[in-house]
């Protein structure tokens, strides 16, 4: 298989795992529909996008929740955390590492407009 053709495979993955967050995103279940083996699809995404499947998705799930905190507020802070597949304590963890804050903060004081977006 050319280089290309990897490259196309994991930017199908990319596509299928913006498209189903609340799926079943495994890594088994992603090299399967890639037809990749677990581990050699695991070393391909990484070195294609600079992070290993879990995190890629762990990150999105994450970042979903962010925004859904902010542009949500009819959704509890534990709708939220089980959306993004963790218990609301978990979450509050695994939170913090990324956006430097606790949901219930973020969602009080959303970040300012990134410069010049006005």
């Amino acid at each position: 298989m050319e280089r290309t053709d990897q490259i196309a495979a994991i930017e199908e993955a990319v596509d299928h795992i913006q498209a189903n967050l609340d799926g079943d995103l495994s890594v088994d279940a992603i090299a399967d529909r890639a037809c990749f083996s677990r581990h050699y699809f695991n070393r391909l995404f990484s070195s294609v996008t600079g992070e290993p499947v879990h995190a890629f998705v762990r990150r999105l799930r994450l970042e979903r929740a962010a925004f859904r905190l902010v542009k949500s507020p009819g959704m509890s802070l534990t709708e939220i955390a089980l959306e993004a597949r963790y218990s609301p304590s978990n979450c509050a963890v695994a939170f913090r590492e990324p956006f430097r804050s606790r949901p219930r903060r973020r969602r009080a004081a959303p970040p300012p407009p990134p410069a010049g977006a006005y």
